[in-house]
């Protein structure tokens, strides 16, 4: 990047934060499969005033639904299900109270949010799978319309692509997805377990926005179920190398570690 460019993104940053009261962020721009830019800004804690870096530890919230769609994609090319499949060939024991019939509802539904079903409470303190599955099948709703007429941005429903991958694979929907795309990105600074995160260093401190935009510290969502849709906790290093999963059809390092095709179907 010339200086002129790097210039004027910094300015942006800079205007934005101020803008937005954000205390800190960082920024990682890869081009060719090279790192041209990274830099962190402003601090990890209004208290301590220590720094943002590259490798400063955020929440990444729903960009972890895409490491969950590419898990999926991972089980598609190995021949385990199909984005078409009925969830109910997964989860049987799934029943809707609401007019929807889940033999209706198919993968592709859970990862594009046209399942029909309406934003529900949201319950972070379930925290297996199987105990989200009761909840859906005692909650009371009006459906949206037939899956895949609407679309209507789902946690709840979104989160059982999680249970897919645990009953496909006998792991853990964390342990698959740390195990089959963390850990051969050599992703060594995203986890999604937050004892781990409070071990490391250069973490950011978790704020939100009061009354009249005032910054209040809190602590780190334990989110529960919902961490198949949010729960993954990384920094601009290690998404770069996510990153290229992507531009590279799957391969990362010359390892091929997820199909190309069904990455580009995504």
């Amino acid at each position: 990047m010339d200086h002129a460019s790097v210039s004027a993104l910094e300015a942006f940053v800079q205007q934005f934060m101020e803008k937005e009261k954000v205390p800190g962020l960082s920024i990682g721009i890869s081009q060719n499969g090279e790192t041209i830019y990274q830099k962190g800004f402003g601090v990890t804690d209004l208290g301590t005033k220590q720094p943002v870096t590259p490798d400063t530890i955020f929440g990444i919230a729903s960009v972890t639904k895409s490491f969950t769609a590419a898990a999926i994609m991972q089980l598609v090319a190995e021949g385990k299900l199909t984005v078409d499949d009925s969830i109910r060939s997964y989860l049987p024991d799934l029943r809707l109270k609401a007019d929807i019939h889940t033999d209706n509802i198919t993968i592709h539904h859970l990862l594009s949010h046209t399942s029909g079903v309406p934003p529900l409470l949201r319950r972070e303190e379930l925290t297996r799978l199987p105990e989200h599955i009761a909840y859906l099948n005692e909650a009371q709703f009006d459906p949206l319309g037939v899956p895949g007429e609407y679309i209507s941005y789902s946690n709840d429903m979104f989160l059982l692509l999680g249970a897919i991958i645990e009953r496909v694979t006998g792991q853990r929907y964390r342990t698959y997805v740390t195990e089959r795309l963390l850990a051969p990105l050599e992703m060594n600074r995203s986890t999604f377990n937050l004892e781990e995160v409070a071990r490391l260093s250069d973490v950011s401190v978790p704020y939100v926005k009061g009354e009249e935009q005032q910054l209040k510290k809190v602590p780190w969502p334990t989110l529960g179920n919902y961490e198949v849709g949010g729960g993954i906790r990384s920094c601009v290093v290690d998404l770069l190398k996510y990153g290229q999963l992507y531009i590279n059809a799957g391969s990362y390092k010359e390892k091929q570690i997820a199909d190309g095709a069904s990455l580009r179907a995504m």
